[in-house]
């Protein structure tokens, strides 16, 4: 298989004659080492009772742990969808002897669930709460044939064909949020609206028909108020 890299600026891109393949780590966490444990102890992303009524997005194959104090009671987890978000074996106790206990779980497919964590038993410890529930989200990305990577502001052209797609991954910024457009619709659309994942801001376009399209980024400052324009993406459509 050929392989083609590219760099403009700033933004890399990577094309190959078969599917282009983002690689990201499948265990991640403050106690999990270079991927050295799995679920229900490592995952993509981690909830806590500080995060109730909270939303998370996933992908496909990603994973979601729950922690909670361990009280010496019994904890279980469920999920409203489990044909959506799996739960991986039975809440167990943190293995790197802190005082937790954690359950995992897989997303399976496109879709929305929500967890609950809780105590079999309440007792009279306040300052934790009897259960807790998170909201996730689970999105299916298409395979492509162009990944995107952005690391700070750049403009840069790239071809595609009739219904190819094309993925593209923004490093996020702490206290600031991004917002993205495509200013013609009838050439490309979303497949996936762009959203927050565990590795960063996320997105993905589709070519309907021929033509030219441009991917606007623009990044907002939370604290003050205030937008500029991240990067510009040109995408020209062929048959």
């Amino acid at each position: 298989m050929r392989t083609q890299r590219r760099r403009f600026g700033t933004l890399a891109w990577v094309r190959t004659a078969a599917t282009a393949i983002i690689l990201l780590a499948s265990c991640v966490g403050e106690h999990c080492g270079a991927c050295a444990c799995g679920l229900p102890y490592c995952g993509d992303q981690y909830t806590t009772p500080e995060d109730n009524g909270k939303t998370f997005n996933l992908e496909v194959g990603q994973s979601i742990v729950g922690r909670v104090p361990d009280r010496s009671v019994p904890v279980v987890a469920s999920s409203t969808d489990p044909k959506v978000l799996k739960q991986v074996g039975s809440p167990k106790p943190e293995i790197v002897g802190q005082p937790l206990i954690t359950a995992g779980f897989t997303a399976i497919k496109a879709g929305s669930a929500r967890l609950r964590f809780a105590y079999t038993q309440c007792g009279g410890d306040s300052s934790v709460p009897c259960s807790f529930e998170v909201h996730v989200h689970v999105v299916q990305f298409p395979k492509t044939r162009i990944n995107l990577t952005i690391q700070d502001y750049g403009q840069a052209t790239v071809q595609l064909r009739v219904g190819d797609s094309a993925r593209f991954s923004v490093y996020t910024t702490s206290g600031a949020y991004r917002t993205v457009t495509i200013d013609t619709p009838q050439v490309l659309q979303w497949a996936v609206q762009p959203i927050e994942l565990p590795h960063g801001f996320e997105g993905a376009f589709t070519a309907l028909s021929p033509g030219t399209a441009h991917v606007l980024v623009d990044v907002c400052s939370v604290q003050e108020k205030t937008c500029r324009q991240d990067w510009l993406l040109t995408v020209s459509v062929v048959r």
